[in-house]
């Protein structure tokens, strides 16, 4: 058995532990990383927008909104909150720098 192998079987060294079976700490911190949720709104965003995009204008002046509006608006709250972490992190680094 390699050195490597050994390292997965006991879960270090790796992201997959015996069998396959994914870290969980991983898992965690990749679904927790604010360019993940980047990404996750700028999907939302792009399926609310191109569900809404036809009929936005008689939506809002019927004031008939459907779930593809809540989709586009709540991609774009996910939007900035993840920029703000990423704006927030790197401005730390900055001051930790200087």
């Amino acid at each position: 058995m390699s050195v490597n192998n050994r390292f997965l079987l006991k879960g270090r060294g790796g992201t997959f532990g015996y069998k396959g079976e994914i870290d969980m700490n991983y898992l965690k911190r990749f679904l927790q990383s604010p360019y993940t949720k980047l990404v996750i709104a700028a999907v939302l965003v792009y399926t609310g927008f191109t569900e809404a995009y036809e009929t936005i204008s008689e939506d809002i002046e019927r004031g008939d909104f459907g779930a593809h509006h809540g989709i586009f608006l709540m991609g774009i709250a996910h939007g900035l909150e993840s920029l703000t972490e990423i704006f927030s992190v790197t401005d730390e680094i900055s001051d930790e720098k200087s």
